[in-house]
């Protein structure tokens, strides 16, 4: 089931150019976003079952305890990005004011829609967020949502876009799909520090 999980997002959204090395300039290639909102669509029945399998067990729990630790961080209205079914929404509901969940994948949205009706999920990008300027008192992404956008310093310039003047951006990266992400530290850290 859920070790199934891992066996798909490998084949369908890991791919590399002709050349097996890795480089500037030639970079894993990333799965377009609709090939990823296809895969997770896939992916629903299985989506949910972290515990089945050791990877996703001990990421979830590192999410929960670092939500846990920044609990006062999360107030007001909260954007969760790449939320998925909606995994992160108990742990952050008690905090929060309102929570927008945002992703690419419909199917998984349907999910999310159905656990939780006090939440407005929306189909979108995180690469163009459908939000005006400091939107958003907190932001949240867990997951492997950066692992899957090749053009991820568009999406922290978003996430910070959206975030008022003082807000929170809490996030992870995961570096087994995206290996440009480590590749790169330096300008996801410049990313970072520049729009934030």
């Amino acid at each position: 089931m859920a070790g199934n999980k891992k066996c798909r997002l490998e084949r369908h959204l890991y791919s590399t150019k002709e050349s097996n090395m890795v480089t500037e300039s030639n970079p894993v290639s990333l799965a377009t976003p609709q090939e990823v909102a296809q895969t997770y669509n896939s992916m629903i029945a299985d989506y949910d079952n972290v515990d089945d399998e050791a990877f996703y067990y001990n990421q979830y729990r590192a999410y929960t305890r670092h939500l846990q630790e920044n609990r006062v961080r999360i107030c007001g209205h909260v954007l969760d990005l790449g939320c998925g079914t909606g995994l992160q929404v108990p742990l952050v509901q008690e905090s929060a004011d309102r929570i927008t969940g945002i992703d690419i994948s419909e199917g998984l949205l349907q999910v999310a829609r159905r656990k939780f009706s006090n939440v407005n999920f929306l189909l979108a990008d995180a690469c163009d967020l459908p939000f005006q300027d400091s939107y958003f008192d907190t932001v949240i992404s867990y997951g492997e949502v950066f692992s899957h956008i090749s053009e991820y310093k568009t999406a922290f310039k978003e996430a910070i876009r959206v975030l008022k003047p003082g807000g929170y951006f809490l996030f992870s990266i995961l570096n087994i799909w995206n290996i440009r992400t480590f590749l790169y530290f330096r300008e996801l850290r410049e990313a970072i520090r520049t729009n934030g």
